[in-house]
């Protein structure tokens, strides 16, 4: 597996539920051996304890983050601010140190083919959009978007 996904929709309407689906399937048909689950908030600390911290102990959760074979980003920017349109305008407890970190990880496991299998509430176009044209556009060439519908 060489595909990074980015899987959005609403809350609860099961992300995370299909992403650790696939994952056993991946893991249990052998395609995949080494799996680094991590949540969105989780990163955020890490990195941000790592721009407080030369020295701190999570940078080896960054560097896990870089390195795993599959890495799985659960609910990626959570908690945003919007235009009535949907455009992100901000991305709460994201520094500047916090957003080169997540785009470093992202484009460096793109660039050496690591899968990234990303949910979120928000589309990759939306977020990743947020980040920089060039981000998005790193995406657009290698990632896969799917989306969730709650059915009524």
């Amino acid at each position: 597996m060489n595909d990074s996904i980015w899987v959005s929709g609403p809350r609860k309407a099961g992300k995370s539920t299909a992403a650790a689906r696939a994952v056993a399937k991946l893991v249990m048909n052998e395609r995949v051996k080494c799996v680094m689950w991590l949540e969105y908030e989780d990163f955020v600390s890490a990195a941000k304890r790592c721009y407080l911290d030369d020295n701190a102990n999570q940078w080896k959760i960054i560097d896990m983050a870089m390195h795993a074979e599959l890495l799985v980003l659960d609910d990626v920017f959570p908690q945003v601010r919007k235009t009535p349109k949907g455009k992100i305008l901000g991305v709460e407890r994201m520094s500047a140190h916090v957003a080169q970190t997540f785009t470093d990880v992202l484009r460096k496991r793109l660039h050496n083919g690591r899968p990234t299998l990303l949910t979120s509430t928000h589309t990759a176009e939306q977020a990743l959009g947020h980040m920089g044209e060039h981000v998005l556009s790193w995406w657009q060439g290698e990632g896969i978007d799917a989306c969730i519908n709650q059915e009524a």
